[in-house]
């Protein structure tokens, strides 16, 4: 690991820069461990909530890697978070996520149905504590809404995304 660290170091501005947000402390400080044993001068590390980036605070990016959060928020920041990651992103952005294979709920939102299926994110009455230390689940929100694959590539298209490709397993 010292050679590839030393390795990595010496090229530094052969690298992105990368900023990273995650909304627990627990996770952010392995993210930070990560960084600091692998000698990641350009990766930024910030502790937030990505239903409140906006282009302004963190900039735009080539690439946005959006990878397990679309399926821990609910409507209608959804909505909201995608569009704001069609004004951030100016080439590519990379989506894992969960898709609800059948719509058992339609939202309404910016003049269109939306299918997907509420997930529960959190039970009825968790404690803050509860809530906190759900490291793998939403900040906040009870429930989730997972967008059918249909309403997920047109929710992409409509914030400006013209090339999708799917990788499914």
């Amino acid at each position: 690991a010292g050679d590839l660290r030393g390795d990595l170091a010496g090229r530094q501005h052969q690298f992105a820069q990368v900023v990273g947000i995650e909304g627990r402390e627990e996770n952010l400080a392995k993210a930070r461990f990560a960084r600091d044993c692998l000698g990641l001068a350009n990766f930024d590390l910030r502790q937030g909530d990505v239903r409140r980036v906006s282009p302004d605070r963190e900039g735009r990016f080539d690439v946005t890697l959006c990878l397990g959060i679309l399926y821990h928020i609910e409507d209608p920041a959804l909505f909201d978070f995608v569009m704001t990651l069609g004004r951030m992103t100016t080439r590519l952005l990379v989506v894992d996520t969960h898709v609800a294979l059948r719509g058992k709920t339609t939202v309404r939102w910016e003049g269109a149905d939306w299918n997907g299926r509420r997930m529960i994110e959190h039970a009825p009455g968790s404690t803050p504590d509860q809530v906190r230390d759900r490291r793998w689940s939403s900040l906040d929100n009870p429930t989730a809404l997972w967008l059918t694959e249909a309403s997920l590539l047109k929710l992409l298209t409509r914030a400006g995304f013209t090339s999708i490709h799917l990788c499914k397993a």
